[in-house]
């Protein structure tokens, strides 16, 4: 299966983040930031879009679970 290309950028604060871009009007927002479950951890993302309309991820680390 081939996928649309996409950038994941790790981050210490998604939202701060998100909101810069927007204001900016660089990368309009395809979600705005939600926690969910990944694996051992909890995650807080973003997607944004890039200027050719790629997706690019946001996510930070919130909690680590058990190894």
């Amino acid at each position: 299966m081939i996928r649309d290309p996409s950038i994941n950028v790790f981050t210490h604060d998604v939202d701060r983040l998100a909101a810069l871009y927007s204001r900016l009007e660089r990368a309009p927002s395809l979600r705005p930031p939600y926690d969910f479950q990944a694996s051992n951890s909890v995650l807080h993302s973003a997607w944004l879009a890039d200027p050719n309309g790629n997706p690019i991820t946001l996510a930070q680390q919130l909690k680590k679970g058990p190894a």
